[in-house]
């Protein structure tokens, strides 16, 4: 029987690149039988890691609005 927890925040530079940290905490006790006896093991902890962030985008941003069409000028003959 157990329990765990963690937290993760990402920071992104530019649409999809970033940094990222995580935090994990978790506790467990682990029961082993053997012939003549049975041996109780604590096990979990504290855990954090950071890494770099890669984001594959879909689609068009949100924040860029679309191209406005491009006046044509008549052509005279």
């Amino acid at each position: 029987m157990g329990f765990g927890g963690s937290v993760e925040v990402g920071y992104y530079f530019t649409r999809t690149i970033g940094l990222g940290a995580v935090v994990r905490y978790s506790r467990a006790t682990v029961s082993f039988q053997s012939h003549n006896a049975t041996l109780s093991v604590d096990a979990g902890g504290f855990e954090g890691g950071l890494g770099f962030r890669f984001r594959i985008p879909q689609g068009k941003p949100k924040n860029v609005p679309a191209k406005q069409p491009v006046a044509v000028k008549p052509v005279k003959k």
